[in-house]
């Protein structure tokens, strides 16, 4: 069975907002804290730093970004990572139909 390329850019959508609301959905609702390292990445964002000798700025500033905007919920956060996942995604997808065309 022949898949049309137009086909696979709808597959590759449904693909991508499934994943963004499941894997925000799940963590939202089955974790009772944040992971240590993003509450470490809030603390330290405070001020918008230009970075750590171990940190890059863009590593604090995002999650200090959208603390200003939506407060406090937890659910932003995984929302903010999946965010980065779904943009990686499209990235391999985009190089995939660069190597294999």
């Amino acid at each position: 069975m022949l898949i049309k390329k137009k086909d696979t850019n709808k597959i590759l959508i449904y693909f991508l907002l499934t994943h963004l609301i499941v894997w925000t959905l799940v963590p939202s609702l089955s974790n009772t804290n944040l992971p240590l390292d993003l509450i470490e990445a809030l603390s330290w964002g405070k001020g918008f730093p230009f970075g750590f000798h171990k940190h890059p700025p863009l590593s604090l500033w995002f999650p200090q970004v959208f603390f200003q905007v939506f407060g406090n919920q937890d659910w932003v956060y995984y929302f903010l990572s999946q965010i980065f996942v779904v943009i990686s995604f499209i990235f391999v997808w985009k190089l995939s139909e660069e190597l294999f065309n």
